[in-house]
């Protein structure tokens, strides 16, 4: 598993791009529920479809 881009998007929050067997996966990750960080995941076949969604979510913000 490689770790292609990561960016926190809040104090708890981040997005991860993840490579791992011909697969990318996009993650949100809450720090606080760290158990449940990689049920909130999309996959895909190519970098290109995973990077456009990725560049997606880190333009979220942390709401208060």
């Amino acid at each position: 598993m490689k770790i292609i881009e990561k960016q926190f998007i809040g104090h708890d929050n981040e997005i991860l791009m993840v490579y791992h067997e011909g697969i990318y996966s996009v993650s949100i990750c809450i720090n606080n529920l760290k158990n449940y960080c990689n049920q909130l995941y999309r996959q895909f076949n190519s970098r290109e479809e995973a990077q456009q969604f990725y560049l997606a979510l880190i333009q979220l913000k942390s709401q208060n």
